[in-house]
């Protein structure tokens, strides 16, 4: 599209690579990581129970 539309949507890049980023960046950071789990699995990230009590910086890093 050359000009936006009425109804404002969100960049294919935005909404298929950033959204899904940032999604992944919250629960991690987060303290509730009763969300972080499920969310790992839909994407086929397996992790051990100890690894979801490491330091927050650490599982982002293993996470990403």
């Amino acid at each position: 599209m050359k000009k936006p539309t009425k109804d404002f949507t969100l960049r294919t890049f935005v909404e298929f690579v950033l959204e899904p980023i940032y999604k992944i960046m919250a629960y991690t950071v987060s303290k509730e990581k009763n969300k972080l789990k499920p969310f790992l699995l839909k994407l086929g990230i397996y992790l051990r129970k100890e690894h979801y009590k490491m330091n927050t910086k650490k599982l982002l890093k293993l996470v990403c």
